[in-house]
């Protein structure tokens, strides 16, 4: 540092000296391409309704979609009253609806199922037990491909063609097929 910046510092308030960090902080995102901002503490936070590090988008789709399909699947078949459709119908728009923010979504989920990750990973792992017993287990890589099909006349149509071909043949004479002359 030189000795002229050392100087300007040290005559800044804490409010500039805390404005000026700010400031490079945002200059710093702005050149990572990040948006961020600072806190007083100094402390990032992620803006907006984003998922959190390390939890990528698919596995929140997948937990909503989940969370939807059982509000539906107790519509269907547990026959609640009329103030538990209407919650349930009301949840599932919700849920459903682009412009909710994602913790609100999160907030109800867990209100609605509790530890609803841990209910999804176990059924996840029930239906795996179940298919492994019925032997049908989940095939990992691609389909094999399906080899040509061989089809055949049936018998008695060959025979056909085969006496019909020694008939015309038996009653002309033997003869090659070359060009030195006929027979």
């Amino acid at each position: 540092m030189s000795i002229s910046r050392m100087a300007s510092e040290a005559s800044l308030s804490k409010s500039q000296k805390k404005n000026k960090k700010r400031r490079e902080a945002a200059k710093k995102a702005k050149q990572d391409g990040s948006t961020t901002e600072v806190g007083d503490e100094g402390t990032s936070a992620s803006a907006g309704g984003a998922t959190p590090i390390g939890i990528p988008d698919t596995t929140l789709e997948e937990e909503l979609i989940w969370c939807v399909s059982q509000l539906q699947i107790g519509l269907r078949k547990l026959k609640p009253d009329q103030r538990q459709a209407v919650e349930s119908i009301k949840l599932i728009n919700t849920l459903q609806n682009a412009k909710t923010p994602l913790p609100k979504k999160r907030l109800l989920m867990r209100h609605m199922f509790g530890d609803y990750r841990a209910k999804i990973k176990a059924e996840r792992r029930a239906n795996a037990a179940a298919a492994a017993q019925k032997g049908t287990g989940l095939m990992c890589g691609p389909p094999s491909r399906q080899l040509g099909v061989y089809v055949r006349s049936a018998r008695h149509e060959a025979t056909e063609k085969k006496a019909e071909a020694t008939k015309e043949t038996a009653d002309a004479p033997f003869c090659f097929n070359f060009d030195a002359g006929s027979c």
